[in-house]
């Protein structure tokens, strides 16, 4: 009988269960359920070891991009607001290689003293090493970035053409780390 459940489980053939006893049943539900969670468990697994492959090569792709020269310029953060609505916020960011950061500041305000105190602190540091996405679209002149540490994607819209161009060059540098074919 074990054999017989275990083959009707192997096969796939749900639809003989209803031919089984109780007992059969039971245990044919017990190997389904045991075969949901050891799938489960590899999916993790895979998922886990695929973070640290993609963790490794964002380390070789950082060592890589330490000589860079920074980046620096205003971009638009887009953002959704807890109640639906969707709003636009300039930022000036900063790339800089050397620290292994983006940092996003707020633009500067007409008055000075507001400018200085706005300057002393930046309103976002991301760090390139728990980049994991990059994704850049040319006909909206945005750039899209996940980190592994945040839970919400960063989508920074360029004003011009030259601005996207020189930020989509930087930042091609780092999407290296995302692809497994190289």
């Amino acid at each position: 009988l074990k054999q017989t459940a275990y083959n009707i489980f192997v096969s796939g053939g749900s639809h003989w269960a209803c031919c089984l006893t109780s007992k059969s049943r039971k245990r044919w539900q017990h190997m389904a359920n045991h075969r949901r969670a050891v799938e489960k468990m590899n999916a993790r697994a895979r998922a886990e070891e695929e973070k640290l492959n993609r963790r490794r090569r964002s380390t070789v792709v950082m060592t890589e991009n330490v000589a860079l020269p920074p980046v620096e310029g205003f971009l638009t953060r887009f953002r959704r607001s807890i109640f639906g609505g969707e709003y636009e916020q300039p930022h000036r960011v900063v790339l800089d290689p050397a620290a292994g950061t983006l940092t996003l500041w707020d633009p500067p305000a007409d008055d000075s003293t507001q400018a200085k105190a706005a300057a002393a602190e930046p309103r976002k540091v991301y760090r390139l090493s728990f980049l994991d996405m990059v994704n850049i679209s040319d006909k909206f002149l945005q750039i899209s970035l996940g980190f592994a540490d945040h839970k919400k994607v960063l989508s920074l819209t360029a004003r011009t053409k030259a601005d996207f161009n020189s930020w989509a060059m930087a930042l091609s540098h780092y999407s290296k780390s995302m692809s497994t074919e190289e």
